[in-house]
C-alpha cells in the first residue's frame, strides 16, 4: 500500500510498533494501532474537524475514542520517552510559546474560556494557551508542559528543570528565565546556564554570546512542531487532548 501525505513511512513504523503494548485479548482490532495513528497524524496535521477525517481510516468516533484511551493510560507520552530515552545533555535549550486559541477550544463542559482546568489566558491577541518545553542539544524535545498563554515563563522553567539531571548541563535561554529563582536552582543542582540578564538588573553578569547563539535549535523545533496545525492553532475543548497532539507531533518528528 502506497503512504498517503501525513502518515508514517514504513521506517518510522517499524521504529514505533515495538513500543505500543501488545493486546491481551486472543481478538484482533477491527483497525490497527497503525491506522489509527495514522488517522490522528492527518487530524493533527491538517487541522481539519474531525468529522472530516478521511473514511478510508476509521469512523472519526473510533479515532477519538482510541485517542482519548491512549491519553489516559499515557501509551503515546510513553512512547515520546522511549523514542528519546538517550537525550544529548550537553546543552538544554528553554522557551516557551503561545498558540492562539480558536472559539472552538472555549466550549468544553468543566469550565469555561477563563477557567484555569481550559488552561486559555486573556492577552492582547486574546486567547491563548502556552507550549514550554525543553529540547536537547540536537534539538529533540525532552519535555512539554502547557499552561494558559498569560503565565509567565519564570515560574514554571523550575517544574521543567525539576525533571532532568542537570549536574555539568548548560541551560540556554533568553531574558525571561533569568530571575534569581532559575539561575540558582541550576547552579544549586550542579549546572551552568547561559540566560542574559534583563537590562534593568543591577548586578549584571557575564554571558558567552557565541553560546548563545545556539538558542535557535529550541526556536526551529517550536517552527516545526506549529507545521501541524491543531498545534499552531488550539481547538481542542481540552487541555489533556492539546497536550496529546503534542506527543504525536513530536513521535513523527523524532522517528523521521
Amino acid at each position: 500500500m502506497s503512504i498517503r501525505r501525513h502518515e508514517l513511512t514504513d521506517a518510522q513504523w517499524n521504529l514505533i510498533e515495538p513500543l505500543f503494548p501488545k493486546y491481551r485479548t486472543g481478538r484482533p482490532p477491527k483497525y490497527t494501532n497503525r491506522q489509527l495513528l495514522n488517522a490522528i497524524l492527518w487530524i493533527c496535521k491538517t487541522g481539519a474537524p474531525w468529522r472530516d477525517l478521511p473514511s478510508y481510516y476509521a469512523p472519526w468516533k473510533t479515532v477519538y475514542t482510541r485517542l482519548s484511551r491512549w491519553h489516559h493510560v499515557e501509551i503515546l507520552e510513553d512512547i515520546f520517552i522511549a523514542l528519546n530515552d538517550s537525550p544529548n545533555l550537553e546543552n538544554l535549550r528553554l522557551d516557551s510559546t503561545v498558540v492562539s486559541a480558536h472559539q472552538h477550544s472555549a466550549t468544553a463542559k468543566k469550565g469555561g474560556s477563563n477557567s484555569e482546568e481550559n488552561l486559555t489566558g486573556s492577552s492582547r491577541g486574546g486567547k491563548s494557551t502556552k507550549i514550554h518545553a525543553l529540547v536537547d542539544a540536537l534539538g529533540n524535545p525532552i519535555i512539554f508542559h502547557v499552561t494558559a498563554g498569560n503565565v509567565n515563563d519564570s515560574p514554571v522553567a523550575i517544574k521543567l528543570l525539576e525533571q532532568v539531571e542537570l549536574q555539568d548541563v548548560n541551560v540556554i535561554a533568553d531574558r525571561a528565565y533569568g530571575g534569581n529563582a532559575t539561575r540558582e536552582y541550576i547552579s544549586k543542582h550542579g549546572g551552568q546556564y547561559t540566560i542574559p540578564p534583563k537590562i534593568n538588573v543591577r548586578e549584571k553578569w557575564e554571558v558567552d554570546w557565541w553560546l548563545y547563539k545556539e538558542r535557535h535549535v529550541i526556536e526551529c523545533f517550536f517552527n516545526k512542531l506549529k507545521h501541524f496545525r491543531r498545534i499552531g492553532t488550539r481547538y481542542e475543548k481540552t487541555p489533556e487532548i492539546f497536550q496529546t497532539f503534542l506527543y504525536v507531533a513530536a513521535i513523527f518528528l523524532m522517528s523521521k
